[in-house]
């Protein structure tokens, strides 16, 4: 059986558990002990048992979809940076190159350099807003391609890019979410 997602959002989990059940309903029942300990057969109930198909994910993958919500922020950035990687290598001045590290970290500029070959085309947005909105999307587009019921358990934990992937993250997200998973988790 697949645990609870760790920091469940309770916008998420309220209408699995009743219909019109409200927000705060559903926080105060993911705090309460008692409700914890049935949550995941409740979850198991509406959603299906997610533990075959973690099962079948490579290890780095599995470990992602489990993780923690910093382990998934860290995920997003380094997905944005390797998206945008064309533009991070290309970073070459050093106040350029150390005010990147500072916002995003050097793991950061790391995998850009390292996943090279699934940079795709960017824009001329700020660079630090667009990590963080294609970073977002790219993970959106490798929560919609597990093997279900994993998109629905990680819905839970995940919010929602504000935009729908396009079909460029939706082809090219999966392959980058699997190229830096290892790093996000280390």
């Amino acid at each position: 059986m697949m645990p609870v997602p760790a920091a469940v959002r309770p916008e998420a989990l309220a209408p699995l558990l009743a219909a019109g059940l409200g927000v705060q309903t559903a926080a105060r029942v993911l705090a309460s002990a008692g409700c914890a300990r049935r949550l995941p057969g409740v979850l198991r109930e509406r959603l299906g048992d997610a533990a075959p198909a973690l099962a079948a994910l490579p290890r780095q993958e599995a470990a992602l979809a489990v993780a923690q919500p910093g382990t998934i922020a860290r995920a997003i950035t380094l997905a944005g940076a390797v998206w945008h990687g064309a533009r991070v290598r290309a970073l070459v001045l050093a106040a350029d190159v150390a005010s990147f590290v500072a916002v995003h970290g050097a793991a950061a500029r790391a995998v850009a350099f390292a996943h090279a070959a699934l940079s795709q085309p960017s824009d001329d947005r700020p660079l630090a807003a667009a990590i963080a909105a294609d970073g977002a999307l790219v993970m959106e587009a490798w929560r919609r391609a597990l093997p279900a019921p994993l998109p629905e358990w990680l819905a839970l934990c995940i919010a929602p890019p504000a935009e729908t992937p396009s079909p460029a993250h939706v082809q090219h997200g999966p392959a980058i979410v699997r190229a830096i998973a290892g790093q996000a988790i280390a």
